[in-house]
This record gives C-alpha cells, sequence and structure tokens, in this order.
C-alpha cells in the first residue's frame, strides 16, 4: 500500500511541478491579452464577411488576425518542450528504478501497473490543478478589466 501513495505523491509533484513550468514558460497575462484581442479582431471579420465586405479588407483583417494566432500557439507550445521530456525522464527512467517490484495495484476495480497507477493519478490531479488554474485565472482577467475600466 505504501507504494501507492509513494506513486500518487510522485505523480501530484509532477503535476505541481508542470503547472509551475507552465506559468512561469507561456506568460498567463500575454495569453489574456492575445486571447482578447483575437476575439476582437475575428468578431470584427466576422461582421465584415455578413457585410459582404471587399475581399482585400477581409484578407488584411486577416493577415492581422495571422500573427496574433500564431504568437498564442508558441505561448501554448513552449512549456511542452520542457514538461513532456520531464515526463518521458520520470516515465521510463525513475518509475522503474524505484519501483521494480512493485507489481499491480488497485484502483478502484481495476488492477493496473505502476506505471498506469502513476498516470492515471497525474491526469485526475492536472485536471484537478487545472480546473483550478483555470478559476484563478478567470479572477484575475476580471480584476485587470476592472482596473483597467476605473482607470479609463
Amino acid at each position: 500500500m505504501i507504494v501507492a501513495y509513494e506513486l500518487i505523491f510522485g505523480a501530484a509533484l509532477y503535476v505541481v511541478l508542470s503547472v509551475f513550468l507552465q506559468r512561469k514558460l507561456a506568460n498567463p497575462k500575454r495569453m489574456r491579452e492575445i486571447q482578447e484581442i483575437i476575439k476582437q479582431k475575428s468578431k470584427e471579420l466576422t461582421e465584415l464577411s455578413k457585410a459582404n465586405a471587399d475581399k482585400d479588407l477581409l484578407m488584411s483583417k486577416q493577415k492581422e488576425l495571422t500573427p496574433l494566432l500564431t504568437e498564442s500557439m508558441k505561448l501554448q507550445f513552449k512549456p511542452m518542450f520542457v514538461i513532456l521530456p520531464i515526463f518521458i525522464v520520470i516515465y521510463y527512467i525513475f518509475l522503474p528504478m524505484l519501483f521494480v517490484h512493485a507489481g499491480t495495484l488497485q484502483f478502484l476495480s481495476f488492477k493496473l501497473s505502476y506505471q498506469t497507477y502513476f498516470i492515471v493519478y497525474a491526469v485526475l490531479l492536472g485536471f484537478i490543478a487545472s480546473a483550478v488554474v483555470m478559476i484563478y485565472d478567470r479572477k484575475k482577467a476580471k480584476e485587470e478589466k476592472a482596473a483597467n475600466a476605473q482607470t479609463s
């Protein structure tokens, strides 16, 4: 049973590390700014399209949007170049080294290998961490909007 707790603790550490790295490597404030601009420009583009605007105008608006989409994608994928190698090292090197004789572990009604058990808990804890971060980000975005509205 102690192996299960060690694996859960390891999964929790991995999730905390990955969330920390995501926050450090992908600038959340810049992501919010980009998403807001993309939302505005997409709405403007949709309105122009519905109004049967000139094709050149639509193309120029689309060209304004493309670099923002590219930057958004780069910011989202940047942490993965660090987090994925860490996961691979943990999964293929540390887990087999530390849990050589672990056998199978019970999760609900399933018997899982120690590596699968680690993944299950990492995913579950990752979902929980993502929800917490999303709630925090929404609260922060509302605070920023309120602060911007007061200064304007």
